[in-house]
Parts: structure tokens; C-alpha cells; sequence
């Protein structure tokens, strides 16, 4: 009678999209025995049912409301003696979701406890389902591919792995355009603003050969600020994003001290001038500090 209800619990498809709910196993592919029965009876069964159910790592035990009380895994159910129970083999200290939780944070709740499926139940721990090893692995693979999309700057991309041929012209144009013409146009405004110093650099040539240097700087610390700020977004979407951004201006800010000495350094006493190394240094202080205000902003709105 408990296992029917477990059964024919809640659909998946109630859930919403890229939730536990909707990515759990449910119904008859689940491992699920109560706590009285001993081992005997346990492996009985799961010679019988292994056909039936979908994944078999784990066995999950219930009580008689039908609530989750332990996990086992088959490997050590096989390993104990016939006439024990199985509240006697099981672990009590279960790492569990909800169904509303979102799949990514799923994902990596199994990676960062070394599971190979976790469990979801309802606001009572009343079992409704599992997230699978496959599943795990299927998700891990579709964050990681969009994080990669949102890092090249395409915007809200509905690429999948297998149909990129399928894919219309339009719509490829659309995804990949927008971050492109920004970028486009604060090119022309960078080329714009060296325009005024013309005169100054054609007197002082050297400093045109830093200005790669300092480019490419600014893109690093940039990117890694953009790469953490998907990653940590993805697995938290209630982020405080004023504080979220202020943390990270400072550690940046940090980081743009210690390039920008270290490279006033370099030129102090690669080149011996003082004064060219604290124009150069200033400039990827600067430079760094505005592409992490840019880095961020441009993040969250291809999110």
C-alpha cells in the first residue's frame, strides 16, 4: 500500500523545467523497500525486479507513512548476513533534494558528496523519486555546454549537442550578433579616444607597443571574472548581484594592484624610466577595473 502511493506519486511533467521534479526517475524504476524486511527477502527481490528498474546503485528504505528513513547500496546489501534487517545496513545521514530545486544545483550536490543519485522528496521526506547517474552526466554535459555559449557571448543560445546543421541561418545570426556589435562599436570608441593622443604616441612610439600588453590583460582578468560569475549564477540564482559584484570589484581591484605593479617594475627596469612605468601601470589599473564593470553586466543579461 506504500510503495502504490510512492508509485503513483506526483507526475514529473507537474514540475517545472530544469528542475529535480522534472528530471527525476519516478513510479516503478525506483529501488524502494521498507525497513522491517531482511536482507534475504531484499535480494529476492532485486533479482526479480532488475529488469524493472531503470538504475540500481542504491536501495532506498521507507517507513510506514512511506517516508525516507535510510539509504544502502546493493553492493553492501549483497555483503551482510541473509537474516538482518535492512534498518540495521542502511546509511540514516541522507543527501536529498526537493523537487523544485534546479537540476544544475543537482549536479553538483552528487559531484561535491561523490553520489551516484540522489533522491527527491516532498516537503514531509516522503520519496517521489531519483536523479539518476545518467541524468547527472546528461546535465553536467548541457551547463557545461552553455556556459561555454555564454562565455563566447552568444546570446540566449538554443544550440544542443547533435542538430547544429538543423539550426536556421536567422536564428544563428541572432544568438551570435548582439555582444558582437557591442563589442564593434566599443572598439571604434577605443580607437577613437587613442586618436587624441596621436601626436603624444608618435613622439612617444614605445608606448604603443605596451598597448597589446594591456589589452590582453584586461581580457584575462575579464574573462575570468565573466567565467566565475556564469558558474557561481548557474548554481545560485537567488545571487545578490550589488554584493556579488562589489566582492568581486575588490578582489579584482586587488588583482589589477598587483599586475600593475609587477609591470611598472618590469619597465623600470627593462627600459629604466620611471615615468613610462607609472603611465603603462595606471593604464592596466584603469584598463582592468573597467573591463570587470562590463564583464558582469554582460554576463547577467545574456543569462
Amino acid at each position: 500500500m506504500i510503495l502504490e502511493k510512492i508509485k503513483n506519486g506526483l507526475n514529473h511533467h507537474y514540475w517545472p523545467k530544469n528542475t529535480a521534479g522534472r528530471t527525476m526517475i519516478s513510479k516503478d524504476f525506483v529501488p524502494v523497500v521498507e525497513y522491517q524486511k531482511i536482507i534475504r527477502d531484499i535480494t529476492l527481490e532485486i533479482k526479480e525486479k532488475i529488469q524493472e528498474w531503470e538504475m540500481l546503485n542504491y536501495l532506498y528504505v521507507i517507513d510506514e507513512s512511506g517516508k525516507l528513513i535510510g539509504v544502502a547500496s546493493i553492493k553492501e546489501i549483497f555483503r551482510q548476513s541473509p537474516e538482518i534487517k535492512i534498518s540495521q545496513v542502511m546509511k540514516k545521514k541522507i543527501i536529498s533534494v526537493q523537487p523544485e530545486l534546479d537540476q544544475e544545483k543537482v549536479a553538483y550536490l552528487a559531484l561535491k558528496n561523490n553520489i551516484k543519485a540522489i533522491p527527491v522528496v516532498d516537503k514531509d521526506n516522503h520519496l517521489l523519486g531519483i536523479v539518476s547517474s545518467d541524468r547527472i552526466l546528461s546535465i553536467l554535459n548541457k551547463e557545461a555546454t552553455e556556459d561555454i555559449y555564454h562565455m563566447a557571448g552568444i546570446f540566449r543560445p538554443e544550440f544542443r549537442i547533435g542538430n547544429i546543421l538543423e539550426i536556421p541561418v536567422f536564428k544563428s545570426l541572432k544568438s551570435r550578433i548582439p555582444w558582437l556589435l557591442v563589442g564593434l562599436v566599443g572598439g571604434i570608441i577605443a580607437a577613437w579616444i587613442i586618436g587624441f593622443f596621436e601626436a603624444y604616441l608618435k613622439e612617444n612610439l614605445i608606448l604603443a607597443l605596451f598597448i597589446p600588453i594591456i589589452i590582453y590583460m584586461a581580457n584575462a582578468v575579464g574573462m575570468q571574472t565573466q567565467t566565475l560569475f556564469i558558474r557561481d549564477l548557474t548554481i545560485q540564482h537567488d545571487i545578490l548581484f550589488k554584493k556579488y559584484f562589489l566582492r568581486q570589484l575588490i578582489i579584482c581591484f586587488l588583482i589589477s594592484i598587483v599586475l600593475s605593479l609587477g609591470f611598472f617594475l618590469i619597465v623600470l627596469f627593462g627600459w629604466a624610466s620611471a615615468y613610462l612605468g607609472l603611465v603603462l601601470a595606471i593604464s592596466m589599473l584603469v584598463t582592468i577595473i573597467a573591463a570587470v564593470f562590463f564583464c558582469p553586466t554582460h554576463s547577467f543579461s545574456i543569462i
